[in-house]
């Protein structure tokens, strides 16, 4: 089964709290690899478009949210979940 993982995007000025999703990332995806699973890594951004873009293009079955923070905000993670839902995922 093909399963994204959606994760806050990390850059070089992320904080170490920020960069623990990397983290987060590997163990999760290398448990559903261990299961036969196709885990597919979103790194999620405020680009709406661009998320439901990738979200079309890979046509995962089922996701798995990390997102912690969209640009450091901790305010804004209901977006991901409500793009997710808009998409039918």
């Amino acid at each position: 089964m093909r399963i994204a993982v959606f994760y806050n995007a990390v850059h070089e000025h992320s904080s170490l709290d920020e960069k623990d999703v990397l983290d987060q990332l590997e163990t999760i995806s290398g448990a559903l690899g261990r299961l036969g699973h196709d885990p597919v890594p979103v790194p999620c951004e405020l680009d709406l478009a661009a998320l439901a873009a990738t979200v079309v293009r890979i046509q995962p079955e089922v996701g798995f949210n990390l997102v912690e923070s969209l640009n450091a905000k901790v305010h804004l993670i209901h977006l991901v979940p409500a793009v997710l839902e808009t998409l039918g995922l």
